[in-house]
C-alpha cells in the first residue's frame, strides 16, 4: 500500500478563529513592519432631511458618481406626513471620505457621525498562511494518489483529498470577502424627514415655522432700526 502523509490531528476547520491557525511548518502568520496593512473603513451618519426618498436617490447617485454601488434602501412611512429610512452605500476606500461630505451635504442637520477603522492585517495573514499549508497539502497527496495501487489506497487519499479541497475553498471565500471589505467602504445613512405635525388639523412644520419666525425678527429688527435712524437724522 501507498504511505500518506501523517494524519493531521485536527482538520483545519473554517469555523476556528483565524487568529489561531493550524501550527504546521508549511507555513507562517507573522505580521511584519513591511505587511501592507489590510483595513476595513465604514461610516455611519443619522441625518435630518427634507425628503428621505428624494435624499435615498441622491445618495444612490453619489455611490454611481464615486464608482460604488447601493447595498441596501429601506424607505417607511412613520406618519401620514413623514417617512424615515436607511441607505447603505459602498464606494472604494480610496473615496470614502469624498462620499461622506457628499452626504452630509444633502442633509438639514447631521445628527449623528461615526467612522470605524478595523486593521484586520493579522487576520488576513493568518488565512493566507492556512490556505498555503493546505495547498502545500494538497500537492503530496495528488503525488500520492498518482502512485496509488490498490482501490483502498486509491480511496483513503481521494477521501483526505476532499476535506482538503473543501478547506481551501473555504478559505478562500474568506479571503475574497476580506478583500472585498478591505476595497470597498460602507456608508450607513440613517434618514429622518423634517417632522411634520398636525395641529387642530393644520399641516404644521415645526423648523419651517421656527425659521420663518427667526427670518421675520430680523427683518423687523431691520426695518425698526431704519425708522429710528430716519428719525434721528432726518
Amino acid at each position: 500500500s501507498v504511505s500518506a502523509p501523517a494524519p493531521m490531528a485536527s482538520r483545519p476547520s473554517f469555523s476556528e478563529s483565524a487568529s489561531a491557525p493550524e501550527k504546521s511548518s508549511g507555513g507562517t502568520s507573522q505580521v511584519t513592519a513591511s505587511t501592507p496593512r489590510k483595513v476595513v473603513k465604514d461610516g455611519s451618519l443619522s441625518i435630518l432631511v427634507k425628503k428621505a426618498e428624494e435624499t435615498s436617490e441622491k445618495i444612490k447617485a453619489i455611490a454611481t458618481e464615486l464608482d460604488g454601488f447601493v447595498d441596501e434602501i429601506d424607505i417607511k412611512n412613520v406618519s401620514e406626513t413623514s417617512k424615515s429610512g436607511t441607505v447603505v452605500i459602498r464606494v472604494p476606500a480610496d473615496n470614502f471620505d469624498q462620499a461622506m461630505v457628499k452626504v452630509k451635504e444633502l442633509a438639514i442637520k447631521v445628527d449623528k457621525e461615526s467612522v470605524s477603522a478595523t486593521d484586520i492585517t493579522d487576520v488576513f495573514v493568518d488565512l493566507e498562511a492556512r490556505l498555503k499549508t493546505l495547498k502545500v497539502q494538497e500537492a503530496q497527496y495528488l503525488k500520492i494518489l498518482d502512485q496509488a495501487k490498490t482501490v483502498k489506497d486509491i480511496l483513503t487519499v481521494s477521501t483526505d483529498l476532499g476535506y482538503i479541497r473543501s478547506d481551501i475553498e473555504r478559505l478562500e471565500g474568506k479571503i475574497k470577502f476580506l478583500s472585498s471589505e478591505v476595497d470597498m467602504s460602507s456608508i450607513t445613512s440613517l434618514l429622518t424627514e423634517e417632522a411634520d405635525a398636525q395641529l387642530f388639523g393644520i399641516r404644521w412644520r415645526p423648523l419651517f415655522v421656527l425659521k420663518q419666525a427667526v427670518r421675520n425678527m430680523f427683518t423687523g429688527l431691520s426695518g425698526y432700526a431704519d425708522s429710528m435712524i430716519a428719525f434721528i437724522f432726518f
